[in-house]
């Protein structure tokens, strides 16, 4: 069984699927015997409650980080997250205490898939660059085929995807006074 989030199914990844989100009394201990079984673990967490996060204590904002290792003296995690207080993939770390509370609203949200993902690369995966599916996966981002939170209403052909090629097309539509626009769908 392969890794399948966000429209893409990776076949080089073991992980495990998760039916509900790990309880709030429990996450720590659970992170760290995942990272000790030799897994990754692709987590959201509310940046209002990470000091590393341009949002910290200003806006609630739910965002992912990879978690990759932990200090057990020093209490804290060590992940890589886009942006940390710049607008780079980077290296953080995160104190238990931190990530504990940035989880809990994720939690409570009620929403399982993608916010907690374990996985590890398998050991007999073929890891070998594939240039076909490299090309396959940029033509479904720029023709917005690669994103699948708004399938319904595309299907229903109500709107375009705010990906790809299609986001100049909406904000012409938009300044035009052709169409509506949420910005928040970008």
């Amino acid at each position: 069984q392969g890794l399948e989030f966000l429209g893409y199914r990776y076949d080089i990844f073991d992980c495990i699927q998760e039916d509900s989100l790990p309880e709030m009394s429990r996450i720590l201990a659970y992170v760290k015997g995942l990272l000790l079984g030799g897994y990754y673990v692709y987590i959201i967490l509310d940046e209002f409650y990470l000091s590393q996060k341009g949002s910290f204590q200003t806006v609630h904002f739910f965002h992912d980080s990879l978690i990759y290792g932990f200090n057990e003296e020093k209490s804290l995690f060590y992940a890589i997250t886009y942006g940390g207080k710049s607008e780079l993939l980077q290296k953080v770390s995160y104190s238990f205490a931190d990530c504990k509370a940035a989880y809990e609203p994720v939690r409570n949200e009620g929403k399982v898939r993608n916010r907690f993902v374990p996985f590890k690369i398998r050991s007999n995966a073929n890891r070998h660059f594939s240039y076909q599916n490299y090309v396959n996966g940029l033509d479904s981002y720029f023709n917005s085929r690669s994103q699948n939170r708004f399938s319904t209403d595309i299907e229903l052909g109500t709107i375009l995807p705010p990906f790809g090629f299609n986001s100049y097309r909406l904000l012409e539509n938009y300044w035009n006074l052709q169409s509506e626009l949420d910005f928040n769908a970008f």
